[in-house]
């Protein structure tokens, strides 16, 4: 395939983000899995849920998300809420509570 966009679940946006994030081509994607591209995603878009996740896992198998084997679906969740609390990722929550602290740092980088 010799563009992100024509991987399944692979949009225009997404295909951008990825490249932005560094990933230019499908065996790059492949190579870093599903997890760690959403994690570099998640850093420039913090709105990155679960179903984006979903979306790269089926790229790199080449399916649609909704053909996901339930047991690969289950670690990406496990992964997923490791990441986040109650739906917002820990770069969101930790920013809230230094800015709540005074102590605000806009790095966007900022992960425990």
């Amino acid at each position: 395939m010799e563009q992100l966009s024509d991987l399944p679940n692979i949009g225009e946006e997404v295909a951008r983000q990825l490249k932005e994030a560094g990933i230019g081509n499908y065996e790059h994607l492949k190579e870093l899995g599903a997890e760690a591209a959403w994690l570099k995603i998640q850093e420039m878009d913090e709105s990155a849920c679960i179903h984006r996740l979903y979306a790269l896992e089926g790229a790199i198998r080449g399916i649609k998300k909704s053909l996901l084997p339930e047991n690969r679906k289950a670690e990406l969740r496990e992964f997923y809420n490791s990441c986040t609390f109650n739906g917002f990722s820990y770069m969101i929550v930790i920013k809230y509570r230094r800015k709540k602290n005074g102590e605000y740092c806009d790095s966007g980088r900022d992960r425990f």
